[in-house]
Parts: structure tokens; C-alpha cells; sequence
């Protein structure tokens, strides 16, 4: 059991590296040691995840939950699977259902973590603190928290939440060395730290925090990993170099292109914004996202709320139910116009949303 357990947190860091064939390898080590079916079906599925490839996980999920319906990790993943494919209503229903299990292992607690983020964040956090406590040797479990620990501190501007963070990707940095998933990690919580401080009027503790990211940027300077890449985009675009951010954004924008669309349509740059989401992406939700995009774009540049309305569309399978797409024609429209758009067509869209 103490092997197998070894062997899940060998796939969890490799994976979140994106050593894929190190998580593979891993994974076989798994099967040799007999581990259940259940148990492969679960490592299998996060592998899979963690390649950003939601849909086969999922399947590997739903056959782990057949297989152990009362193991929390196997439910708690299936439900983190299906937010991150969009398919909010059974996510929720599963995440629901989760209290009625109790954790046995620090991948219970881990696991449920990320699902109570996206729900209830202080209580992830509670749960979190609880993993770690399990096992403080458990680098994974401190990854994990400090990944959570960023988003609620950038949610929250709470600054003891994001040095919580620092704290635990130095210590892992302290133990891994300077790899992609330590420094990314580390210079994406520089800056939700450096948030807090601006929010609480820390001004001499955020320069420090500040100067302390951009010699980790530097450092990453030549780096051909989408992780660091993106959290080098980030920075650039935090301090306002948005020249550089871009530049960033264009070198894994066939990875993940909507910061590159989003930050042209910041700028005004609607041309730039459409010719970056004519390239095709992997995933059918990002292809998605890319659609809406394309259209906003379109519609963004329309003179009036009915070519708005002609304009607005989402290709793909996926489709705005009558309400929601009048409501999102009405923030379109007042993008365009905010002031002649609303005042002239406000009226007649809430009628249509009141029918």
C-alpha cells in the first residue's frame, strides 16, 4: 500500500510537470504492483487530465466511479472533469454528494479540495491544510494547495492566503530545484501576493515582491514550456509591458489562444484579435471559446444593437439558451455604445427577457 501510494504521487508530479512518458512509466509501475482496477482507471484518467485531454479522463472516471462508487478520489475527480468540460449541472450533482463519503488517504482530501474550490473556497482551503497535515512530506499536497491557495488570493486579496502559497512553492522549490511547475507556480503567487499588498496599502512589500518576480522571469526567459511561458505572459502583463506579454501569448497561442484574443480586444486591436482566432485548437471547448470569440469580435466593431443581434451566434454544438443569449447581446451592445445603445435599446431587451 505505502508502494502504491508512492507510485500516485510519481504520477501526479510528473503529470502536473507534463512528463507524460514519466507518468506512463509510473503508471506501469502501478500494474506491476497490482494495484486495483479502480485504482489504474483513477491514475489513468488523471494522466489524461493532466494532458489537458478532458474527455478521455472522463471516461476513465466514470469507469473508476463504476468500479469504486465509495472512493472519494475517483468521485471527487469525475466531478473536477465534468466542471472543466463544462458540464456544470452533473458536476455540481456529484460535488453534492461527495460529503456523504469520508476520506481515508491524502489523495481524498486533495482531490475534494479542487472540487470545494470552485464551490465553497475557504472550506478548500480547511481541507487542504488538512492533506498537508496527513502527510508533510507529500510535495504533491503542498502543490496542490499552493495552486488553490493563488486563485483564492486573487479572488480574495487576502495576503495571508497568497504568502501561504510562496511559502509552499519555496519549500518545494527548495526540494525540486527550479522546474517548470515550481517556478510558474511561484511567479503566478509573486503576483497574487503583490495584488493583496496593493489592495491592503503595502506599497514597500509589494516593490520588494515585485522585484523578486522579475528575476524569476528573467530567469525564464528562454524557456520553451507552456507553463512558464503563460506565467511570464502574465507578469509582463501585470506591470503593464503589454508589448512583451503579447509577444509571450504569441509563443503558445496553438496551446491556448483566448489570452492573446483577449488582451487585443483590451487594447482595441480588433483586426489582431480576429486573425488570432483563426488558428484551429486541439480541444472542442476551445475551438468553442475561439467561435465566441470570433463573433464578440464581430459584434464589438457593429454600429447598433440589431447588428449585435445579427452578428451573435456560438458555433458548435453548444448553444446559449433564448435568455442568456439576449442578455449577452445587451453587454455586447453596450460595449459598443454604452450610453446611445442602452438608452435606446434597453427597454426593448428586457422586454424580451421579461417574455
Amino acid at each position: 500500500e505505502a508502494q502504491q501510494h508512492q507510485v500516485f504521487e510519481q504520477v501526479l508530479m510528473a503529470g502536473r510537470e507534463g512528463q507524460h512518458a514519466d507518468a506512463e512509466e509510473a503508471l506501469e509501475r502501478a500494474r506491476r504492483l497490482h494495484a486495483p482496477p479502480g485504482k489504474l482507471e483513477v491514475l489513468q484518467g488523471q494522466i489524461e487530465l493532466m494532458a489537458n485531454r478532458n474527455p478521455r479522463a472522463y471516461v476513465h472516471f466514470e469507469r473508476a466511479v463504476k468500479l469504486l462508487p465509495d472512493d472519494l478520489t475517483a468521485q471527487s475527480l469525475l466531478a473536477l472533469t465534468c466542471l472543466r468540460r463544462q458540464l456544470f449541472d452533473q458536476g455540481e450533482t456529484i460535488y453534492r454528494q461527495l460529503g456523504a463519503l469520508q476520506p481515508t488517504s491524502v489523495e481524498d482530501y486533495l482531490h475534494r479540495a479542487r472540487v470545494e474550490a470552485y464551490f465553497e473556497p475557504d472550506k478548500a482551503a480547511q481541507t487542504l491544510s488538512r492533506a498537508v497535515e496527513q502527510d508533510r512530506a507529500s510535495l504533491v499536497a503542498r502543490l496542490i494547495r499552493a495552486e488553490v491557495d493563488v486563485v483564492r488570493a486573487i479572488d480574495t486579496a487576502n495576503l495571508d492566503t497568497a504568502e501561504r502559497a510562496l511559502n509552499d512553492y519555496r519549500l518545494v522549490r527548495q526540494l525540486l530545484g527550479d522546474t517548470p511547475l515550481v517556478t510558474s507556480g511561484l511567479l503566478e503567487a509573486y503576483l497574487a501576493a503583490a495584488t493583496a499588498c496593493r489592495m491592503n496599502g503595502q506599497a514597500e512589500y509589494r516593490k520588494q515582491l515585485l522585484t523578486e518576480a522579475a528575476q524569476l522571469a528573467e530567469q525564464m526567459a528562454d524557456s520553451s514550456i507552456y507553463r512558464e511561458q503563460r506565467a511570464r505572459a502574465f507578469y509582463y502583463d501585470y506591470v503593464g509591458d503589454v508589448d512583451r506579454a503579447v509577444q509571450q501569448m504569441r509563443k503558445f497561442q496553438h496551446r491556448h489562444v483566448v489570452f492573446l484574443v483577449l488582451t487585443h480586444i483590451r487594447r482595441g486591436h480588433f483586426d489582431q484579435a480576429r486573425e488570432a482566432c483563426q488558428g484551429t485548437m486541439p480541444d472542442a471547448r476551445a475551438n468553442r471559446s475561439v467561435d465566441f470569440f470570433r463573433t464578440l469580435i464581430t459584434a464589438m466593431q457593429a454600429d447598433s444593437a440589431d447588428a449585435v443581434r445579427r452578428e451573435f451566434s456560438i458555433a458548435g454544438s453548444v448553444k446559449l439558451d433564448p435568455i442568456h443569449e439576449l442578455l449577452a447581446i445587451y453587454t455586447v451592445s453596450c460595449l459598443v455604445d454604452p450610453a446611445a445603445i442602452r438608452a435606446k435599446h434597453c427597454q426593448h431587451l428586457a422586454e424580451g427577457v421579461v417574455d
